[in-house]
């Protein structure tokens, strides 16, 4: 009988030390947290455990670069949980289609309405950041993938769990790069590693190829991690696990052993790729931004093992 893969199987480019500004980073956005009223909507163990992944993710970045970075992750955490967590959100579409064109209006233009939340006034100090660390050119292209996460990856996820009618994997996986986030998150790699990337060099098919492994990798290990939150806590069907169980008849422990072989496939691909493209771009700035990539990959496994956020109990997706 073929062995199972459990979680601690998961290939990873190599381990990076976290960021020596987390700590500080860390503090600077408790305390504006504190400041515009954000501890009433949550608690601090769910503000930790959405602001500690920037130092794991984003390790190279300076403290300003590491700040954005972490507010960044927090708005996308705070903002995805309300659609993953909220059943009766998710049974009103218009609710969630208004909500969604807000989170939109207030990343791209900050234009919010007659409300001052806290939410509100978390998206305007991370525009207002992201404006003064990037170019124009960058920022249309953040604005796009955070425009994506939200009308393809938040919208059909939802449209899914209200109408109880689990994607197919052909539809999921797809989907699930977007509803991830993660391409929001990559886009940060530029601003934080001072990098001036043509939109030549950001469109060839080799790099958002690089782009899209790097997104896979960090939505489908984060569906192993996140399955007792989601599947377990919420009955939220958006999870490959899940939909493994439900259309292959796989037991959990397949499941979970068919992701990681699907995951360590993606990182052959990604590693074989990187040195193809590198072999034939001498590039200072293109072997950066792939490097971003690997530190995304690496540290959302690291964060993952020690967050609070998701509580692994199976053994299957436990550490050996």
């Amino acid at each position: 009988m073929e062995k199972l893969l459990r979680i601690s199987d998961i290939h990873i480019p190599k381990n990076y030390l976290p960021n020596p500004n987390g700590l500080v980073a860390e503090k600077i956005n408790k305390e504006f947290a504190s400041s515009i009223g954000l501890f009433k909507l949550i608690d601090e163990k769910k503000f930790y455990a959405a602001s500690s992944i920037g130092k794991y993710a984003y390790p190279y970045a300076s403290l300003d670069g590491l700040v954005a970075c972490c507010q960044l992750v927090e708005w996308l955490f705070y903002i995805d949980d309300q659609f993953d967590e909220n059943e009766e959100l998710a049974a009103d579409r218009d609710s969630v289609v208004n909500l969604i064109e807000k989170y939109i209006a207030l990343f791209r233009t900050g234009t919010e309405g007659t409300t001052s939340d806290p939410i509100t006034k978390l998206s305007s100090s991370l525009r207002e950041k992201l404006l003064k660390l990037g170019t124009e050119e960058w920022f249309e292209r953040i604005c796009i993938s955070t425009e994506n996460y939200f009308r393809i990856g938040v919208l059909g996820a939802v449209d899914v769990w209200r109408n109880n009618q689990p994607y197919t994997l052909e539809t999921y996986m797809p989907n699930r790069e977007h509803d991830a986030g993660v391409y929001t998150c990559i886009d940060m790699i530029e601003i934080v590693s001072g990098l001036n990337l043509t939109i030549d060099m950001i469109n060839d098919e080799r790099v958002q190829q690089l782009r899209k492994l790097t997104a896979r990798h960090v939505a489908f290990s984060n569906d192993l991690y996140s399955y007792n939150k989601e599947v377990a806590g919420h009955a939220n069907p958006n999870n490959l696990v899940y939909l493994l169980m439900y259309w292959q008849k796989l037991s959990f422990e397949e499941a979970v052993s068919k992701i990681v072989e699907i995951l360590n496939t993606d990182m052959e691909s990604f590693l074989k790729l990187k040195e193809q493209l590198l072999a034939v771009k001498n590039s200072e700035a293109l072997e950066k931004y792939i490097a971003g990539m690997e530190h995304w990959m690496s540290g959302n496994i690291n964060w993952s093992k020690q967050t609070s956020r998701y509580k692994v109990e199976n053994e299957a997706l436990q550490p050996v």
